[in-house]
């Protein structure tokens, strides 16, 4: 071990404990508030329209435009009108455009240089399969591990820990991996072809020039996998044996900081407003502290508001996250960078 960062002593520090999800879980959580009625939640529950297309906003009267629905492909459109129209819509936003002044110039999600490797590995068949792993590092214990490749350019990382748990059974749960590694042809030649691609002609679209996904279910290779990290010490390469189903791979995009996250009635949050690096960890925290803040500057509306009431309470909302937010975009990036000086071996990430 060369360093360690305390995260256990959150609520002194910060307020609140340190608490991991499984993405999966996670949703199912926001899911079951969005849409759970009274009295399980004190709310209307949310009407979900899935695979529906935004084709058009209007900021100002607070409308959008959906076509499709089901297949996502239909022609049929409709339209929504709303006091407020919150933009949770990712990297690839929909709405960035209707934003920002000029869509022309319209802030567009950046190749970063990086693709990570993702996948789960449960936690009895990690101890089972890998001892020398769990000899090292518990994969039950509340804590994130790395391991660094020693070089001056050399991005590789594992950033691995629990992302399911039971206090009650050690051997529960899962354990979660990133692999960070160069966004080259080494990988994503090695990797599955998504529905759109097999549709559009390959990885190429037909073009004879390599296109690179981000999508989440692109799936990567154990062995383009092992070959990444064939100099990493065994005891935690090992572990890539232990993988039973498919390994996802995708490049890692970021984005400048916004001028501005507001128009109107509509917001931007989440990704579509600072979309960042995983390297924090902190992507999903940040969509969850823009929630709150908006629902803190909403807290004491019960009935309709016009729209330059609604303007001012989402400035508000802007000003509490905006900076925040940019400097843990800025902070990610700059975690990303090699973890050695490629000299003498010295950590200096």
């Amino acid at each position: 071990m060369v360093g360690e960062v305390p995260l256990t002593k959150g609520k002194a520090d910060y307020g609140a404990d340190r608490v991991i999800y499984h993405r999966r879980d996670l949703h199912a959580l926001l899911l079951h508030a969005a849409t759970a009625a009274p009295p399980a939640r004190p709310h209307t529950p949310a009407a979900l329209r899935l695979r529906a297309r935004v084709v058009e906003c209007d900021a100002e009267a607070g409308s959008v435009t959906l076509a499709g629905g089901g297949d996502g492909q239909g022609t049929t459109t409709t339209t929504l009108t709303a006091d407020l129209i919150v933009a949770a819509d990712g990297i690839h936003s929909a709405l960035r455009a209707t934003v920002l002044d000029d869509a022309a110039a319209m802030a567009v999600a950046v190749p970063t240089g990086l693709a990570a490797y993702r996948f789960t590995i449960p936690i009895a068949r990690l101890r089972a399969a890998c001892p020398a792993f769990a000899a090292r590092i518990d994969p039950a214990a509340p804590y994130t591990s790395m391991v660094v490749g020693d070089g001056r350019d050399d991005v590789r990382r594992l950033v691995m820990g629990p992302c399911r748990t039971d206090a009650g059974d050690r051997d529960a749960g899962e354990y979660a991996v990133v692999g960070l590694v160069p966004d080259d042809d080494d990988h994503h030649h090695h990797r599955s072809l998504t529905k759109a691609e097999e549709e559009e002609g390959g990885p190429d679209g037909g073009t004879g020039r390599r296109r690179f996904t981000t999508s989440w279910n692109s799936e990567g290779s154990i062995e383009a996998l092992n070959e990444a990290y064939r100099d990493f010490p065994e005891w935690v390469t090992g572990m890539f044996g232990a993988v039973e189903g498919p390994v996802g791979l995708w490049q890692l995009r970021d984005l400048e900081p916004l001028a501005r996250w507001r128009r109107g009635r509509v917001v931007l949050v989440g990704d579509a407003a600072h979309a960042m690096l995983p390297t924090q960890g902190q992507g999903a925290s940040q969509s969850v502290e823009d929630a709150e803040a908006l629902g803190a500057v909403f807290e004491d509306v019960e009935s309709w508001v016009d729209g330059e009431e609604v303007g001012r309470r989402l400035d508000e909302m802007v000003a509490c996250r905006y900076e925040r937010a940019t400097l843990i975009q800025a902070y990610s990036r700059q975690a990303a960078r090699p973890a050695t000086n490629g000299m003498d071996g010295k950590v200096t990430l």
